[in-house]
């Protein structure tokens, strides 16, 4: 769990990095306030994954 934790605050950093302006930098961190890092539909756990094109 620390590492999806992990990749997840990861992803975040370079999100809010990369706003370019103010109010998309503030919609960001609305939506960010309102989730959790904790977050981790977004990881396969089955060790399954396909890189293919």
């Amino acid at each position: 769990m620390n590492a999806i934790n992990y990749y997840n605050l990861l992803y975040l950093s370079e999100r809010l990095r990369q706003c370019s302006t103010e109010s998309e930098l503030q919609e960001l961190l609305r939506t960010i306030l309102q989730s959790s890092t904790h977050s981790w539909h977004h990881i396969n756990l089955r060790g399954e994954y396909d890189f293919t094109d």
